[in-house]
């Protein structure tokens, strides 16, 4: 397994959860699509916890489309919570 600071988590409502390897101008649908995907429970906010402690929130539209794709860091958590109908 890659050294923490090497890898991105992916946790929640992804297809395949779990640590993937981090690429210097890795964004947030390059994590996703490593991901496999959403499943049909994610909800449309995802969650970034960066390195640093530091949080955002980004938005999705329908059809699990990002308004926004951020670059993404090395040992940087996104979580896709479960939408509850």
């Amino acid at each position: 397994m890659p050294s923490q600071q090497q890898v991105v988590y992916v946790d929640g409502e992804f297809r395949n959860p779990g640590p993937y390897d981090w690429t210097n101008g890795m964004t947030l649908q390059d994590a996703i699509t490593a991901a496999g995907g959403l499943t049909d429970f994610a909800h449309l906010r995802l969650r970034i916890r960066h390195a640093d402690g530091s949080m955002q929130i980004y938005k999705m539209k329908s059809g699990y489309h990002l308004t926004n794709n951020p670059p993404i860091q090395a040992g940087d958590s996104i979580m896709s919570p479960r939408y509850y109908f």
